[in-house]
């Protein structure tokens, strides 16, 4: 049994997560699937709240800005064409980005952009034992829009990187980065002093084109590693406080929209100081 148990009665609270699940274009079989009620409890609180129940496979009364990759022409629409690129799934007409539970608040800045402004539409679940927060959204404008910019069905092993302005390319990189990116900070061999590393995963033409756009922007060399247990995956990797000091800012310097656990790992890259090299007589 879930933890809204059946037989208990249902709080103000939950039945105005229906109401906003239902408004927001959720079918009121995914509700009850969710939230373990019956399809009946689900129409009941949906006409408490005053809205009328709309026909089968009707468009959502609530709108969001489905023209929102229509054309990319601001920092957070080069973002999140990014982080879904990474990250995202597409499904009929839906878009899907599920994360685990310590990054729900950046599944909230999505909604938010769109102008989904209800957090409870995100679906709870374990996978195994990762605690995970998704949400869908069922919009074929976006869809379509995401298919022209290279976004579509089963992609991880075949999309290209997308063709966006020269001023927003960093935004989209730090999208991807976000999305299939890792910056971590470990003590070093000697255990008595932090040092950081970052990299890439993804296919050939993302790991390649994402290579190329580093380099033109920082003093250092990417190598490209082929991931042996797949036939099109690939890898970058890069460390050391001084390259990263360099290299780390064309994605996170001054940047209004990123996932805040990596840029808080990215602030305490940037605070800490490089160790000279010992001169030797």
């Amino acid at each position: 049994m879930s933890a809204i148990g059946r037989n208990e009665p249902y709080s103000q609270l939950l039945q105005g997560v229906v109401a906003g699940m239902y408004e927001i274009g959720i079918s009121c079989t995914d509700i009850g699937r969710q939230l373990n009620m019956s399809h009946t409890t689900v129409l009941k609180y949906v006409r408490q709240h005053g809205i009328e129940v709309r026909p089968a496979n009707s468009k959502r009364k609530v709108e969001i800005d489905d023209h929102f990759f229509d054309v990319i022409d601001t920092e957070e629409k080069a973002y999140w064409l990014g982080f879904i690129t990474a990250d995202g799934n597409v499904s009929g007409n839906r878009i899907g980005i599920g994360l685990q539970a310590r990054d729900k608040e950046h599944l909230l800045k999505w909604l938010k952009t769109i102008g989904a402004h209800w957090g409870y539409c995100l679906v709870e679940s374990m996978r195994g034992k990762s605690h995970q927060f998704s949400v869908k959204i069922n919009s074929p404008q976006m869809v379509s829009a995401l298919s022209v910019l290279g976004v579509f069905e089963n992609k991880s092993h075949n999309v290209h990187p997308a063709t966006v302005r020269c001023d927003l390319q960093r935004h989209y990189w730090r999208g991807v980065f976000d999305g299939d990116g890792f910056i971590r900070k470990q003590l070093n061999r000697s255990g008595k002093r932090y040092s950081f590393c970052a990299g890439l995963a993804g296919n050939a033409h993302i790991i390649t084109a994402f290579a190329e756009f580093m380099r033109e922007r920082t003093p250092h060399k990417m190598s490209i590693h082929k991931d042996t247990r797949s036939i099109t995956s690939c890898t970058t990797e890069f460390g050391g406080v001084s390259m990263m000091q360099r290299s780390m800012p064309v994605l996170y310097a001054n940047a209004n929209v990123f996932l805040d656990r990596k840029k808080a790992i990215y602030d305490e890259l940037m605070a800490t100081p490089v160790l000279k090299k010992r001169r030797y007589a």
